[in-house]
């Protein structure tokens, strides 16, 4: 795995993508915990998670025919640079407006914003900086840092809020995002091939993916069906998961914790197994994608009939792996099988589809759940998930696909 880091291209990305997870991660946890020192409100606290669930599916359009459109490594060293700005303005606007959950709000949905644009960004540049043949061992060494990130972050970003105060936090922030735009600034990238729509406006441009997405063979059945398992992945939010653990196994926000702890730490493994079978997952990356339905359908069905608290954390340990696992192969197929001009904009509309299967599925199942047995919501659940794997199944160009030759 290390031996992708001596491809200078390859490690600037790796850096650069770490930094901003770590910062978008560290800004998170601080203005948490500033809006709930202040107001005591959970429900004001949360706010910050809701504000970032709408710009990926907002800008999804503009933002992969953006990608598209200009050298990738100004975009990623961009979106950095606006996310340095942003959180630095709030450093003076917070105190100014006697810390308004509204001018938190805004700065976070303002990150998720430039998120839009920085990930597919990342996610198209990745195929010009490795070998195709090398795609999910790259994704993998991406991911394991990525988790690893996340953990650092929640982990450590509670505790600098406590010793630094909130401007710790957010200069620690700032400098995560300025070293990230100038990793992105340092890439060496081959310039995008020329297009035929190049003279079209964005909107035409995205209209243009979403035509691309329509013809072609491997990424319509891959993003269809990955659209239908977000349907059922609408169960795992954390509201659900802790109405489960309270009603159904008698738990408390405790037990609730260490359910998403687990899932995370599998996560972490799962990426590391990722790289181990880089092999394998490239000459069978459709089977991993139905295999990883079909597991979580199973491994829902034992959590909806989970006898106790403990079988429930295990239960969310397994869909760590199996989920990394699963979401290595289809972002290392996609990358392969798209056109380098159209990558920015497929990831972008796959983003932009899945955000919106989320925010409609996640609703739904809540209030279900007020209205029937919490238990009979994740059964529902997992039959969702058998239905996905099936039509997986069904779609020849899943069951075919291959990343590299043998």
């Amino acid at each position: 795995m290390l031996i992708l880091l001596r491809n200078r291209t390859y490690r600037l990305l790796w850096l650069a993508n770490a930094l901003a997870v770590l910062g978008e991660v560290l800004f998170n946890v601080g203005v948490m915990f500033v809006i709930y020192e202040r107001t005591g409100s959970a429900f004001q606290t949360i706010g910050v998670m809701v504000g970032t669930l709408l710009p990926p599916f907002l800008l999804g359009p503009v933002a992969g025919a953006l990608v598209d459109r200009y050298p990738r490594r100004w975009v990623l060293a961009g979106t950095n640079a606006a996310r340095a700005g942003l959180v630095a303005a709030l450093f003076w606007l917070a105190p100014a407006s006697n810390y308004s959950v509204w001018v938190i709000y805004a700065a976070a949905a303002g990150l998720a914003a430039a998120k839009a644009f920085f990930d597919p960004a990342r996610q198209a540049a990745l195929p010009a900086a490795v070998a195709r043949r090398d795609l999910v061992l790259a994704n993998s060494l991406m991911m394991t840092t990525t988790q690893a990130a996340y953990a650092l972050g929640y982990a450590f970003g509670g505790v600098l809020a406590l010793r630094a105060g909130f401007a710790g936090v957010v200069w620690i922030t700032v400098a995560a995002f300025i070293l990230a735009g100038g990793l992105a600034v340092a890439l060496i990238l081959p310039a995008l091939p020329a297009q035929t729509e190049a003279r079209l406006g964005m909107w035409q441009q995205a209209r243009a993916g979403m035509a691309y997405i329509r013809r072609h063979t491997l990424a319509r059945p891959l993003i269809l069906m990955e659209m239908l398992e977000y349907i059922p992945h609408g169960i795992w939010t954390a509201a659900l998961m802790l109405a489960f653990t309270e009603r159904a196994l008698g738990g408390d926000v405790v037990w609730w914790g260490w359910q998403n702890a687990s899932y995370y730490a599998g996560m972490l493994i799962g990426a590391v197994l990722g790289a181990a079978l880089a092999g394998r997952l490239s000459q069978q990356p459709g089977w991993a994608v139905i295999g990883g339905a079909a597991s979580f359908s199973l491994l829902t069905l034992g959590y909806a009939l989970s006898p106790t608290l403990l079988f429930a954390v295990l239960i969310g340990f397994f869909f760590g792996p199996i989920s990394a696992v699963r979401d290595l192969a289809q972002e290392a197929l996609l990358q392969a099988t798209v056109a380098p001009a159209y990558l920015g904009r497929v990831f972008a509309l796959r983003t932009m589809g899945l955000s919106l299967t989320f925010m409609l599925a996640a609703p739904l199942f809540a209030w279900g759940a007020d209205h029937a047995p919490v238990r009979a919501i994740y059964l529902l659940g997992s039959g969702l998930y058998a239905l996905t794997a099936l039509f997986a199944f069904s779609r020849p160009a899943i069951r075919r696909s291959r990343i590299s030759a043998a």
